[in-house]
Parts: C-alpha cells; sequence; structure tokens
C-alpha cells in the first residue's frame, strides 16, 4: 500500500515438508495448517483496506503502520522482542510524553489509546468510531495451532 502495489505474491507457500526448520518461512505447514506468514498476510488482506497509513515506533523491535478507509482505520502493531511491552498508540502525529513505547499512525484523527502487547506477538487494532476491535497473534497460537482470538472494547470513558 506504501508504494502503491496493487497485490502482493508469497514467494513460499510449502517447502522443507513444512518441518519447520531453518528458513522455512512456508505459510502452510506439513498438515496445511495456517503459520505465522499465513496469519499475518491475512491480517492484511482483511483489514488493511483504503489508504496507507505509516507508522512509528520508539523501539527498534516493535514495529507499526495502518490503513483508513472511510470510517474504519486498522493498525498492525508487531512485537519481536520476548518480553512485553506497554504503549500508547497515537492515530496522528501529535508528540506525546510517557513512559511506555509510543506508536504513531498517520491516521489523521485525534484517537489515542493504551495498552500491552506481549513478546512475540502481532495486534491488528481496528477502529471504528469509539469502538475498538483487538485481533491477537501470540506466539502460543503459532506453536499449538490455534488462529488468532479477538475482543471488543470502547474508547469511550
Amino acid at each position: 500500500m506504501k508504494y502503491e502495489a496493487t497485490f502482493a505474491i508469497i514467494w513460499s507457500m510449502f517447502e522443507h515438508g513444512g518441518d519447520l526448520k531453518g528458513t522455512d518461512f512456508n505459510m502452510i505447514d506439513g498438515n496445511g495448517t495456517p503459520r505465522t506468514s499465513y496469519r499475518h498476510m491475512e491480517f492484511i488482506v482483511k483489514y488493511s483496506k483504503g489508504n496507507y497509513a505509516g507508522g512509528s515506533s520508539t523501539s527498534q523491535n516493535v514495529r507499526v503502520f495502518g490503513a483508513s478507509n472511510g470510517d474504519l482505520i486498522s493498525v498492525m502493531i508487531m512485537n519481536r522482542e520476548g518480553k512485553s511491552q506497554p504503549y500508547t498508540l497515537r492515530l496522528d502525529q501529535k508528540e506525546i510524553r510517557t513512559d511506555k513505547l509510543i506508536l504513531h499512525v498517520n491516521a489523521g484523527t485525534a484517537t489515542q489509546c493504551s495498552d500491552v502487547i506481549p513478546g512475540q506477538t502481532t495486534q491488528v487494532l481496528l477502529f471504528k468510531g469509539h469502538e475498538v476491535t483487538k485481533w491477537v497473534y501470540i506466539v502460543d497460537n503459532f506453536l499449538n495451532d490455534r488462529p488468532p482470538s479477538f475482543t471488543k472494547f470502547s474508547l469511550r470513558n
């Protein structure tokens, strides 16, 4: 989206017999179970619609970007560290001061929320007005062949 691509192609659907060794980044394992690459592409295909919204993070081990499509804003946060990270996410570029990890996604709204992302986890946050749906894919989901989980909450106090 950032470079106005209209589609993406995954190189490795299934290699090495799905043995999970070395550089095996298959989309599915030897039993046809979706793996991490599949889940991340699934998040992007389902929820990153509309216009790309660039992101920034105060940690090199936490990546963030988003997309806006009318009244729906999606944000993907990927924590590559092994430890949990409390964070504050802002959907504009306004500077904030906090001792937490600071994430910005340039979606043009003053919306802000705080949460914690576990280690080796991807979160997708879908903002529609004051309502937020949070999808979570943790390393445990991967290790136990489980799909991502989701919760819903409101930003209203």
